[in-house]
């Protein structure tokens, strides 16, 4: 997005996070001797791809929580040219990218007014 390309490049630290496209292909070295759901993963190459994502994703939250635990202002973007990204700094096309995070301390007026928030039973449904 052209709005974040001035924030991006004064910001003192960029993160670039991705998650490797062949994660299960380390399944013996985070799960050894536990080789069942490596197998299902194999054999789904789309599921492998699906989980990659979703779990790359909560990481990043556990990213930007430290970041701000740290006293840093942790600005995520998803609105990048990803491909790009990925051809300029993951070429060998072993890692997919998902996110960039500005890093670094908040403008004065970086925040604005608060913005609406929903109410909670617009976006919660209890089945």
């Amino acid at each position: 997005m052209p709005g974040n390309r001035a924030k991006t490049a004064s910001a003192p630290l960029v993160a670039i996070l991705s998650y490797d496209t062949d994660w299960a292909g380390q399944w013996d070295n985070f799960l050894p001797g536990y080789n069942a759901p490596k197998a299902m993963y194999d054999a789904n190459p789309e599921l492998a791809a699906a989980t990659g994502n979703n779990n790359a994703h909560l990481q990043a939250g556990y990213f930007i929580l430290a970041v701000r635990s740290l006293g840093f202002a942790a600005g995520p973007m998803t609105g990048a040219d990803f491909g790009a990204i990925d051809e300029a700094f993951f070429p060998a096309g072993d890692q997919k990218s998902f996110l960039v995070v500005n890093i670094g301390q908040p403008a004065e007026d970086a925040w604005g007014e608060a913005k609406p928030k929903f109410a909670y039973e617009d976006v919660v449904r209890t089945v």
